[in-house]
């Protein structure tokens, strides 16, 4: 087995390990109502990362994903916010320390009817630039909050994402899922769909999801905050 493989594999007796060191963030009442209870739930890329591929994220870029939440959750409400956008990253010895600027994203979905799938268009919000500092070599999970965001309508097709300033090269962690129409990249240059983007089409898609709270719309309803970056190994 390769150390690839085996770095991979480990990942989900270590996520079991960081519950813990997260729970700090939040008061003992959150955990003992389940996730779903408090109304909030997770959408996107929920797939264990299998690979990571290197030479595409380089910093100065931002990546979109597609989501639809009536797809992975319900919500009594007619509404939602979005809490936090978190992406999978790994990163060399030689890429560390690495400075990340980042910002959370949500972005209206618009049907391309030639290709019958979505892509990005306007950026409904964009949370405020949050810094965070990469020590530690190897896979991680940054989680960007969004400081707040206001309430959009449950039902309709988004895409989520997160906006780099500055320059940090390091790895995108992915699936091995590949499919199009899903994970985009804007270097600057608008949007590009990620798959076969230079990287092999049954690569798979991007680790990226957001969390989110069902909501009113049009009514605030409180956001929490947490570590932004869980080192998936060590």
């Amino acid at each position: 087995m390769s150390s690839a493989h085996s770095l991979f594999g480990r990942i989900i007796l270590v996520l079991a390990v960081l519950a813990v060191f997260v729970s700090v963030a939040f008061s003992a009442e959150d955990f003992q109502v389940p996730r779903e209870l408090r109304n909030e739930y997770r959408i996107g890329n929920l797939n264990e990362p299998q690979d990571a591929v290197p030479g595409i994220f380089n910093g100065n870029e931002a990546y979109a994903y597609y989501v639809y939440p009536p797809s992975q959750c319900e919500c009594e409400e007619e509404g939602f916010k979005l809490l936090s956008v978190t992406q999978g990253l790994h990163f060399d010895e030689q890429q560390i320390p690495a400075l990340l600027n980042v910002r959370a994203l949500l972005i209206k979905a618009e049907l391309d009817s030639s290709q019958d799938y979505y892509i990005p268009g306007d950026v409904l919000f964009e949370g405020p630039l949050q810094t965070f500092l990469i020590e530690d070599n190897g896979p991680v999970l940054v989680t960007v909050p969004t400081g707040g965001s206001e309430a959009f309508p449950f039902d309709d097709h988004y895409f989520i994402g997160l906006r780099y300033e500055g320059n940090a090269p390091g790895s995108l962690l992915i699936d091995d899922e590949p499919l199009p129409g899903i994970e985009y990249i804007n270097t600057g240059n608008g949007w590009f769909d990620l798959y076969g983007w230079q990287k092999r089409a049954g690569g798979g898609k991007v680790i990226v999801y957001g969390d989110i709270v069902c909501s009113p719309l049009g009514v605030p309803t409180e956001t929490r905050a947490w570590d932004g970056i869980k080192s998936l190994y060590r």
